[in-house]
């Protein structure tokens, strides 16, 4: 097939009058069979055939951009050639011997490899993350992705887009038959949606206790996770579901990191960490992955109050700001609160929208293969679009938009508890990110967090994997002549081998306490360039645990949050200056910041297994700086600890805080006054005990703007470390929380597994999901 016409039964001939069109609604040549015709125009012509946004943006830029930035030149391709492809020619080229020109376009013929690129990501990334189930998005992502590439290589860049709407329109006819609608583990199940009053009969999980015995170790292992946070079992359990035998060891005697929960204390159950969570449609599809069976979910507030998850006390209980589910509820209530900052509240909250495509991209980062084409310009766009919102703090950002002191500070650090650093250090990716998270609601497992911790070790179980707690890991074993990551130390000095090593520890505990610096060196790490030069641990939390000895409706407790800032108008709302004096001494306030929150009135499953009682929890940051010089820090600082035999200095200084947290309680829930029958206080030193925790962090290392450099993130937060064998997970290459901690786990999956098999393990794995009911 080749010559100067591609019409297969002669030159072509012009009809007369009648301009020459490739775009499928007009055929200019004469004795074409029509089917002939019809398949070259949509294979040559891929976006008028299906890729409407290829399409428009090959129009964008041959019809607007490029006329701006270069000289535009008429082009025509002059032959075909069914292998070589076309021959384009400018027209002042085109001879007198070429009957027809076969194309015309204006401007290059080829439009840039990072434009093209681009054009890939604006259609394979919203596939990926918006359509659902999750396969059947990353499947027709990848029809997308690998086409391109095919493409790219071929020089066949039009037909292969056709290739991939064929592609793409099979996948579509299937996908009922591949993914069906729904996969329910089992009926009856509560609705993420529901009022708490729905699921009551949801049994809580049990405790089983899982403690290390050498015995109890499985023969060989395909992998070792350092760590049972969310993290480091989300990654384990992606790897079970493809085969591998995993282990996980955890340094405290209950697996879960601070996804644990405890009953200890008052004769009754807490939770170490999550006290409410985003739920958004993709974490509930990372749960069904890793799952045995469902998670429950029940939704904070009820359908009466419109789902209340937040309320701030700014200085005046009697007009507390309420935040409610769903974009609506909050503009309206700013708006009631703050008519004179309309314009200003609603650029806000588009830009709170905007910013939210920083932790994607912070996260599609991870998950780009080591050695994928063009790896370090697409990986060097989404770090750049992260950079672009995480470069400001959240106090310069909410200023741009919003002249109320109140209102910044209600909007640059209202919700910092859940972050724990004042607004003029952290980053705005942080608090646009967390504002975005909630906006749909808060949500609370039912049963407590524990239920999470129980329904996803069964499935590392099932693999012939074990969770063995009382397990502190002291040191990662590296091979001497390779260097290689394959074991881990003990702390009484066995290794346990495996060829692959999972550290889910934290970055302190993996490149500072596991990993000697002349080994690192050895791996290509420079020492100068580490987080710790640039980034402190992040602040702390003291707590007050508190059990009363009725149900919750005696003493009116609220299924929301009450974040308490009573003495914010003393500093004039400059919630940095008022954070920055409590760091000096958390005494120097009489009301400092603390929030409040009901476990026993968020689960609707906590009456049937407590009943005639209720808990509240009270957090404030925590600092390990306030009990320096006493040898319960000393002993911290050199890895140890004085749990349970604390000294009398730190049990004294402790026990100020309780005054302080009751007196809290009392004012919001005044009922409860008389009915305390027990209360017991965390402090950093706590948590650097139960968590292995440096200083007690609460979120790993602070999230100050400089904590997203680029060259951090890739170099010492990526899934993949410079020593073979040796991977990251959990918050310390994502972002903190749970869902961030979550997400880790299936980017160090994908690396562990190669992006193949990570994707057919998505595609034929069944979520395991609670069976929503639409309302």
């Amino acid at each position: 097939m080749k010559g100067k016409g591609w019409c297969p039964k002669g030159p072509p001939t012009r009809k007369a009058n009648m301009p020459h069109r490739f775009d499928g609604a007009a055929c200019s040549l004469t004795h074409c069979s029509k089917s002939t015709c019809s398949l070259l125009t949509a294979c040559c012509f891929a976006p008028y055939a299906g890729h409407i946004m290829y399409g428009g943006q090959d129009l964008i830029y041959h019809g607007w951009l490029l006329p701006r930035v270069d000289q535009v030149q008429s082009w025509v391709m002059k032959e075909f050639d069914a292998i070589k492809g076309g021959t384009w020619v400018t027209l002042e080229q085109l001879g007198d011997d070429c009957i027809e020109p076969l194309g015309f376009v204006k401007g290059t013929k080829e439009i840039p490899l990072l434009m093209r690129l681009a054009f890939l990501l604006s259609m394979a990334v919203p596939y990926a993350t918006k359509v659902k189930p999750v396969a059947a998005g990353l499947s027709n992502a990848s029809i997308l992705v690998i086409t391109w590439l095919f493409g790219y290589f071929s020089d066949s860049h039009a037909s292969v887009w056709c290739l991939a709407n064929v592609g793409q329109g099979l996948l579509m006819l299937a996908d009922p038959y591949i993914w069906p609608p729904h996969v329910s583990a089992t009926e009856g199940l509560l609705p993420m949606n529901a009022d708490a009053a729905q699921s009551q009969s949801v049994p809580r999980r049990k405790e089983k206790r899982r403690l290390f015995k050498e015995k109890d170790v499985p023969e060989n292992l395909d992998a070792i996770v350092i760590g049972s946070g969310i993290g480091g079992l989300s990654c384990a359990a992606l790897l079970a579901k493809a085969g591998k035998k995993v282990l996980v060891l955890e340094k405290h005697y209950r697996p879960g990191g601070c996804t644990h929960a405890f009953t200890e204390v008052g004769d009754n159950q807490f939770d170490s960490g999550i006290h409410y969570v985003g739920a958004g449609t993709l974490m509930k599809t990372m749960l069904g992955y890793i799952c045995d069976t469902p998670v429950h979910m029940a939704a904070m507030g009820s359908k009466q109050d419109g789902y209340l998850y937040d309320t701030f006390d700014l200085g005046d209980p009697a007009k507390l700001i309420e935040y409610r589910k769903g974009r609506e509820a909050l503009v309206s209530e700013l708006l009631t609160k703050f008519p004179e900052e309309r314009e200003g509240i609603l650029r806000y909250l588009d830009h709170v929208k905007r910013s939210s495509s920083a932790t994607d991209t912070l996260m599609y980062a991870k998950f780009v293969p080591k050695g994928f084409p063009f790896r370090d310009a697409i990986v060097s766009a989404l770090y750049g679009n992260t950079l672009k919102y995480a470069q400001n703090t959240a106090e310069e950002e909410v200023k741009r938009f919003v002249k109320d002191k109140k209102l910044q500070a209600l909007l640059a650090a209202g919700q910092m508890i859940d972050w724990n650093l004042p607004p003029g250090e952290v980053s705005w990716l942080v608090s646009a990110g967390m504002m975005n998270y909630y906006m749909n609601g808060g949500f609370y497992p039912v049963g407590g967090s524990n239920t999470i911790v129980e329904s996803i070790i069964p499935t590392i179980e099932k693999a012939g994997g074990k969770i063995l707690c009382n397990a502190s890991v002291s040191g990662i074993h590296l091979d001497e002549g390779t260097g290689r990551a394959s074991g881990v130390v003990l702390k009484n000095g066995k290794v346990l081998n495996a060829p692959c090593i999972i550290s889910a520890a934290g970055y302190s505990n993996t490149f500072e306490k596991m990993l000697a610096p002349e080994k690192l060196h050895q791996a290509g790490y420079d020492l100068e360039t580490a987080p710790s030069k640039v980034l402190q641990p992040s602040h702390s939390h003291v707590c007050a645990f508190i059990s009363l000895d009725g149900p919750s409706e005696r003493f009116d407790l609220h299924p929301w949050n009450i974040h308490s800032f009573p003495e914010l108008p003393k500093y004039e709302y400059d919630i940095t200056k008022m954070q920055k004096d409590f760091y000096r001494d958390p005494f120097s306030q009489k009301e400092p910041l603390i929030t409040l929150t009901c476990p026993s009135a968020k689960d609707p499953a906590y009456k049937k297994d407590y009943p005639n009682t209720s808990n509240v929890l009270l957090l404030a940051e925590g600092m390990q700086d306030w009990f320096a010089g006493m040898p319960d820090v000393d002993a911290a600082d050199r890895g140890g600890s004085t749990h349970g035999k604390r000294s009398e200095d730190y049990k004294a200084f402790k026990s100020k805080f309780e005054d302080m947290f009751l007196e809290r309680l009392f004012k919001y829930y005044p009922k409860t006054r008389g009915h305390v029958s027990h209360i017991e206080l965390s402090t950093p030193l706590t948590s650097a005990h139960f968590l292995n925790s440096p200083k007690g962090a609460s979120y790993g290392l602070e999230w100050t703007p400089a904590h997203f450099d680029p060259k951090l993130q890739e170099t010492w937060f990526h899934p993949v470390t410079k020593i073979p064998g040796l991977y990251l997970s959990g918050e310390q290459i994502g972002y903190g929380g749970f869902y961030g901690a979550l997400a880790t786990g299936f980017a160090t999956a994908m690396h562990v597994l190669g992006a193949g098999k990570f994707l057919a393990l998505l595609a034929g794995s069944d979520l395991i999901m609670p069976k929503e009911e639409k309302t």
